[in-house]
């Protein structure tokens, strides 16, 4: 098992190190990874970043609807009697925002993928199913030649080298 908390801003470390005990606690055999991405993972947070967490669960758990329901409830929850602060001792109003997917929706290409990869901090990682992951998408992109291009700290976008002719596919 995988858990990367030291690359994390130690102002979130303690905060997502609960969150995360939490979603074992609750979620047992069902959780496989949880990985942090975003600017919160790129170091570049502001006041009114969020925390992106992708979850992703086993094939055996439960409908899908289910799990997101139990998971907003788990978020409130824990945003609600968590209070996460900055180096000064004033209350962050970061909230959790997720994406949680079963193992096997990870067939079904998305791009937030791109970021998942380039920014991913693995949070927990049961039999290395979010590394794989990553490693997967990371290949992606070098084989299709992407490249992720600063407008500003945290506002980009993704390029291509693309010939006249060819055919593309994200």
């Amino acid at each position: 098992m995988i858990e990367d908390f030291d690359r994390v801003s130690y102002i979130f470390r303690d905060y997502l190190y609960n969150f995360v005990r939490l979603l074992k606690d609750n979620y047992n055999e069902d959780l496989l990874s949880i990985i942090l991405f975003g600017s919160v993972a790129r170091g570049k947070w502001n006041i009114e970043s969020d925390i992106d967490l992708f979850i992703i669960f086993s094939n055996k758990s439960s409908i899908r609807t289910d799990i997101n329901n139990q998971l907003t409830k788990i978020i409130s929850d824990y945003e609600r009697k968590s209070k996460l602060k900055n180096s000064k001792g004033e209350r962050l109003f970061s909230t959790i925002q997720d994406i949680s997917l079963l193992i096997k929706d990870l067939h079904t290409f998305r791009t937030i993928f791109y970021d998942i990869a380039m920014d991913g901090i693995i949070l927990f990682d049961k039999n290395q199913t979010g590394s794989h992951f990553l490693k997967k998408i990371k290949k992606r992109i070098e084989e299709k030649g992407l490249k992720r291009v600063f407008i500003k700290e945290n506002d980009y976008y993704w390029e291509r080298n693309v010939k006249f002719g060819e055919i593309i596919e994200l």
